[in-house]
C-alpha cells in the first residue's frame, strides 16, 4: 500500500480564532500587509475588527475590497498591481472562497511573473510568494486549507485550476463564528458546495486510506446540519459542524482530488457566470448518482449510511437511487433552484460538454464519461428544470 497525504497549510480551528490574525502576523515579522476581500464581508461589518487589531499593532494594511463571485482574472491582475507597489509582507484573505482564491493568486504573481495562465495546471507555480493568511467567512470551498486557486479566464470563458503546494495559504484561521447569520443563500450554496467536496474526494481514483477515513465524517457532518443552519442562521452548534465539516472536505479533495461533478459545475461557471457553489449543488444529485454506477458497493454503502439512510439488506441499485433522492430533497430544502433558474443556458451545452472533459477533476472521476454522455447528463438537468417550471 502507497500513498500521499499532505496539508501544508497551519490551521487553528474554533470559535475566537479570528482573533489571532495580528499576533499571529507580529509573531512572523510582518510589518506590511495586503488585505483582500469583498464588498459584502465589509458591508457586514466583518472587517472591522481585524482592521482595527491590525492597526492597533502597529500594521501598516492596504485593502483590496472589489473581488467579484467566481474571482475573474482582470480583477486579480488588479489586486496585484496594487500589491506590488504596496510590496506587502503578508497577504491576508477575509472572505469566502473568492476572496481565497483571489489572495492566493495575488500571492503567485507577487513573486511570479505574469500572465496567471500560465500557471493553469498541476505543480506550474515555481516560486513561493509572501506569507499567507486565510480568513474563511462561508464554510464551502475550504480555500482556505487547500493547494489550489480557481479563477476565471474571462478571454477563454473557463476556469483556471491552479494546484500546487505554492498555492497554499501559510495559515488558516478558521472562526466559525464569523459565518454566524450568514444569509441562507449563501449557507446554502456554500454547504452544498462542501458537501459535493467530501462526496467526489471519497469516491475519486485518487483516494486513499486517509481520505477514506476523513471524508465520510465530513458528508454527516455537512448534510446532518446544513438545514439546521439554512432555517436559522444563529444556530452556532450547526455552524459549527458544517464549518468542521468543510475543513475536512478540503483535506480530503485538497489529496484526493474531484470528480465530475465539479467538471460540469465549472463550465457553468466559466460559460454562464454561474457561482461555484450554485453550480455544484445544481449538478450534485443527477451526476453524483451517474458516477456511483461504478464506485464499489462498501463506499456506496458508507455513503448512504453517512447521509442517514438505511443500508440493512439493501441492493446497491436502490441505494444508488435512495442517495439521488435523499440529495434531491435536500436540495428542494435549500430552495437550491433549476440549471435555468441559475444562469445556465442550453445553447451552452456543446461547449460546456467540451469544457468538462479537459477539466483537472475528470481524470479522477470512476465512471469515464464521453463529450456525448456529459451533453446527455446537461440535457437531463434542462429537462429536469422544464418539468419543475
Amino acid at each position: 500500500m502507497q500513498f500521499m497525504f499532505t496539508m501544508p497549510t497551519l490551521a487553528q480551528f474554533g470559535r475566537g480564532a479570528a482573533g489571532r490574525l495580528a499576533p499571529v502576523l507580529l509573531e512572523n515579522g510582518v510589518k506590511r500587509v495586503f488585505l483582500v476581500s469583498d464588498p459584502g464581508v465589509q458591508a457586514a461589518g466583518l472587517l472591522d475588527a481585524p482592521l482595527r487589531a491590525l492597526r492597533e499593532a502597529g500594521q501598516t494594511v492596504l485593502c483590496f475590497t472589489e473581488t467579484l463571485p467566481n474571482a475573474p482574472d482582470y480583477q486579480v491582475d488588479a489586486a496585484a498591481a496594487e500589491a506590488r507597489e504596496f510590496r506587502p509582507d503578508a497577504v491576508v484573505a477575509v472572505g469566502g472562497g473568492s476572496s481565497i482564491d483571489t489572495a492566493k493568486a495575488v500571492n503567485i504573481l507577487l513573486a511570479n511573473p505574469d500572465p496567471l495562465r500560465r500557471y493553469d495546471g498541476v505543480n506550474l507555480v515555481p516560486a513561493p510568494g509572501r506569507m499567507l493568511v486565510a480568513v474563511p467567512t462561508t464554510a464551502g470551498t475550504s480555500s482556505e486549507c487547500t493547494v489550489v486557486a480557481v479563477i476565471s479566464d474571462e478571454k477563454q470563458a473557463k476556469k483556471m485550476v491552479i494546484f500546487g503546494k505554492n498555492v497554499a495559504p501559510s495559515i488558516a484561521l478558521i472562526d466559525p463564528a464569523l459565518t454566524d447569520g450568514l444569509p441562507p443563500h449563501l449557507t446554502a450554496h456554500t454547504g452544498m458546495d462542501a458537501l459535493t467536496h467530501a462526496l467526489e474526494a471519497y469516491i475519486s481514483l485518487a483516494a486513499s486510506p486517509a481520505t477514506d477515513a476523513i471524508a465520510p465524517e465530513a458528508v454527516a457532518l455537512i448534510a446532518a446540519n446544513l438545514p439546521a443552519a439554512y432555517a436559522d442562521g444563529s444556530d452556532t452548534a450547526a455552524r459549527d459542524n458544517i464549518m468542521l465539516g468543510c475543513q475536512l472536505a478540503g483535506i480530503c479533495f485538497s489529496n484526493a482530488g474531484l470528480g465530475l461533478v465539479h467538471s460540469l459545475a465549472q463550465p457553468l461557471g466559466g460559460r454562464c457566470h454561474v457561482p461555484h457553489g450554485l453550480a455544484n449543488a445544481v449538478c450534485l444529485p443527477h451526476v453524483l448518482a451517474f458516477n456511483l454506477q461504478a464506485v464499489p458497493e462498501h463506499k456506496i454503502v458508507r455513503i448512504a449510511r453517512a447521509l442517514g439512510l438505511e443500508t440493512q439488506d439493501a441492493k446497491v441499485a436502490d441505494l444508488i437511487a435512495d442517495i439521488r433522492l435523499c440529495l434531491e430533497k435536500l436540495a428542494r430544502t435549500l430552495h437550491i433552484p433549476s440549471i435555468t433558474e441559475a444562469g445556465g443556458r442550453r445553447e451552452a451545452v456543446p461547449a460546456m460538454s467540451e469544457d468538462a472533459l479537459k477539466e483537472l477533476s475528470t481524470p479522477t472521476t470512476p465512471r469515464k464519461a464521453t463529450t456525448q454522455e456529459i451533453a446527455a447528463l446537461y440535457e437531463d438537468l434542462f429537462m429536469q428544470a422544464e418539468h419543475t417550471a
